[in-house]
């Protein structure tokens, strides 16, 4: 007795029509917030980036304490998105 091929059909769209794309039924993305954004200068926060590090290096005894006030500052006056790294011989 010959087996019937029960291969079931997946994709239950019209014959010869492309699949759906998930991406194209999705919403469009948000539009640009409405608040202002804050795009420092850059030399006036290289300047605020030494002062705050200065100040830090005298209050805090380990790297970390001081990247982690630095980063606390430029998050308060820029926004979420900084990161600080302090270190000795990032370069060699």
């Amino acid at each position: 007795m010959a087996k019937k091929n029960k291969r079931k059909n997946k994709n239950k769209n019209v014959a010869g029509a492309p699949p759906e794309n998930p991406i194209s039924s999705s919403p469009p993305p948000s539009p640009i917030p409405s608040e202002e954004t804050i795009i420092p200068n850059i030399a006036e926060v290289e300047k605020e980036a030494f002062d705050f590090a200065t100040a830090a290096f005298k209050k805090h005894r380990f790297d970390r304490d001081v990247a982690e006030e630095m980063k606390n500052e430029f998050d308060n006056r820029y926004g979420p998105t900084w990161h600080c790294i302090v270190g000795r011989d990032f370069g060699n």
